[in-house]
């Protein structure tokens, strides 16, 4: 028996220039597979949000309608034709908001472009009202493939109703938000103020960038009420299909921590009582985890007759990645649980793969990282190491390319010793060749 190892990620539409569009995938339409993309759709903190996804003339980013100062550096953007923008959301009602409090909502940029080389820039991120604040975005060049955010938060001063746009300019035209709320005076109810950060330095915040594998340690400290003593509820609103991630020690904790298990989008939500009186309205933080490695391999898996996934008893599936000159399942070439890395490459570490996680009970996920491959064909494969009695196990695999999700693949494995080559990966093309063979123990 080999030691448990496991450390404790709708439908939108684009616009590209002057046209809409559903967002292109690879073409890995393959037997037997479930093809798509990592659903990036994000909504808002407090209150509700709208999908009124517009578009933009290339050649003149100016909506005229809504004229904006000529000083406005909006004028002195190029737009190019072929770079993609999906924002979302384009509308938010953060609702009732006491006054002198604060309520938040994250908004994500992402660069749907479909030629690689297309890299979206975000020129500037403002407000035209008082009352609501967008802070800058995380990043203001993103690569294809990938997404920024930034957060937008409501301060009501007074009682009254507030409305207000935020308009953000970029390469690939001016997308606008539009934000409603309410401020409220005499509220008996507490205020939930949730914020985050990595690790244990840094600036707590509503909005972070993380890594796979970072830890993220959560607070509602800013949190008030009217004297009496708070109680708090936290729970996970969102998180990347296959997924684990929990909150420890418990979700009634001031301050939890989450493990960011796999790449994706997080949304932890917090509700704050005080005498049994409900928060005027929740909070969350918003987490964005992005492989930051040149090849990143992720391995997650459902076994439909396992009703508690969760637990410490369950169905192990191991990821493999080798070079072209090895066998599967042997060490040096065959990144996989018993050889979790080797020297590849150059003499160093800085060219080696490496298995992150090795999950053996249950669901996973398990990760392989890999920097500055030399250039080689490597094959990607997963296998039933062992099935315990549950049966058939339903593995995805998702590759991602220099940060991006460049395909997700699906097998249903039937049972222990089953194996299943799923791709072969070109370097330094980067191109992927779809295998999607099974067969009976390592070929």
């Amino acid at each position: 028996m080999r030691p448990l190892v496991m450390l404790v990620l709708s439908l939108s539409l684009m616009a590209c220039g002057d046209d809409i569009q559903k967002k292109s995938v690879p073409n890995t339409n393959g037997p037997n597979n479930d093809v798509n993309n990592e659903n990036n759709t994000q909504g808002s903190n407090n209150g509700t949000t709208g999908s009124n996804n517009q578009t933009v003339d290339p050649n003149n980013p100016i909506d005229p309608n809504n004229p904006i100062d000529p000083n406005n550096p909006i004028n002195n953007v190029v737009v190019d034709p072929d770079v993609c923008i999906l924002v979302d959301p384009l509308s938010i009602n953060f609702g009732d908001v006491p006054a002198g409090s604060t309520a938040r909502a994250v908004v994500t940029v992402e660069n749907c472009s479909s030629e690689r080389d297309k890299t979206l820039l975000i020129d500037s991120v403002s407000s035209n009202n008082a009352g609501f604040e967008a802070s800058a975005p995380l990043a203001t060049e993103v690569p294809f493939g990938l997404l920024t955010s930034f957060a937008i938060e409501f301060k009501p001063t007074a009682g009254r109703a507030y409305s207000s746009e935020i308009v953000i300019v970029t390469n690939a035209g001016v997308r606008r938000i539009q934000l409603t709320g309410t401020g409220i005076v005499d509220s008996t109810c507490p205020i939930a103020l949730a914020s985050g950060r990595v690790g244990d330095s840094g600036n707590f915040t509503g909005n972070i960038a993380a890594l796979p594998l970072d830890v993220v340690n959560l607070s509602a400290a800013g949190s008030t009420g009217g004297g009496g003593t708070l109680s708090y509820e936290w729970s996970v609103l969102e998180r990347p299909p296959g997924s684990t991630t929990t909150l420890n020690p418990n979700p009634n904790v001031m301050n939890p921590s989450v493990f960011i298990d796999i790449a994706g989008s997080y949304r932890f939500e917090l509700r704050v009582y005080e005498n049994n009186v409900e928060s005027c309205t929740p909070a969350s933080v918003f987490v964005r985890a992005t492989a930051d490695e040149d090849v990143h391999i992720q391995l997650v898996w459902d076994t439909p007759s396992d009703t508690d996934q969760s637990d410490t008893f369950g169905t192990d599936l191991d990821l493999h990645y080798k070079r072209s000159s090895s066998v599967w399942n042997a060490a040096p070439g065959d990144i996989y649980w018993q050889n979790k890395t080797s020297d590849w490459g150059n003499p160093g570490p800085e060219d080696d793969p490496s298995l992150d996680i090795d999950d053996t009970d249950g669901a996973g996920p398990e990760n392989i990282n890999h920097n500055n491959p030399t250039n080689d064909t490597y094959s990607i494969g997963a296998y039933y190491y062992a099935d315990n009695g549950y049966g058939a196990s339903i593995a995805t695999v998702r590759i991602y390319l220099n940060g991006a999700l460049e395909a997700e693949r699906t097998m249903t494995l039937q049972t222990t010793g089953t194996f299943w080559h799923v791709a072969d990966l070109q370097i330094p093309s980067q191109t992927l060749t779809f295998i999607d063979s099974v067969t009976n123990g390592f070929p």
